[in-house]
């Protein structure tokens, strides 16, 4: 669905949240995609952060950070910033 023609903001958003929760790995490549065009839309940053973390994905790590440092929000850089320090646990935890 994200890969689909624009959806509603708020639709984007709960799709990034779900697809985080479910875990299904094979949503990554979507996400990706949705990180690096979030420059347009910061709002996705957050949910996209969790999202990516709750799956795992170290390989969006500098992508995500290149965003954080992008963000103009106060808070929305202290919603990023602990996904940001739990994806290298998530890395090592996945290599046990």
């Amino acid at each position: 669905l994200l890969e689909m023609a624009p959806a509603a903001h708020g639709l984007r958003q709960a799709l990034i949240r779900a697809l985080g929760e479910i875990g299904d790995r094979t949503a990554l490549p979507a996400l990706r995609a949705e990180l690096a065009k979030a420059a347009d839309d910061p709002v996705l940053i957050p949910p996209l952060a969790d999202a990516l973390t709750r799956l795992g994905d170290t390989q969006s790590t500098i992508a995500l950070v290149a965003q954080l440092r992008r963000l103009e929000s106060p808070v929305a850089r202290k919603q990023v910033a602990p996904d940001l320090l739990v994806l290298p646990i998530a890395a090592a935890g996945a290599a046990q």
